[in-house]
């Protein structure tokens, strides 16, 4: 076996073990994004092997939110791989100040 396996470029063997088991290689992980009005913000919380997991977790990220005073708060689960994990969109007030 290790002669078949040295006979391979490694390209040749991270294609078929992509073949063989795409799941493993070619899948995001899962997040939690959270967004909310007040402030206008974008977090996510993550990453998690199973989306179970992160459905799970996202209940206790709303209620730390929740008691941060975040308001409008909006949870999904999807799977992506986000470049920044909290994202500020600015906070606006009710008279349509920025600040």
């Amino acid at each position: 076996m290790r002669h078949l396996i040295n006979w391979f470029k490694p390209q040749t063997i991270r294609q078929l073990i992509t073949t063989l088991a795409p799941d493993r290689q070619t899948k995001l992980p899962w997040w939690v994004e959270v967004q909310t009005s007040v402030p206008r913000c974008t977090y996510y919380f993550g990453p998690f092997d199973y989306y179970y997991e992160a459905k799970a977790s996202r209940e206790g990220y709303v209620e730390d939110l929740e008691g941060e005073g975040a308001r409008d708060i909006v949870a999904l689960v999807k799977q992506c791989q986000p470049d920044v994990l909290t994202i500020d969109q600015g906070y606006y007030s009710s008279t349509g100040q920025h600040h």
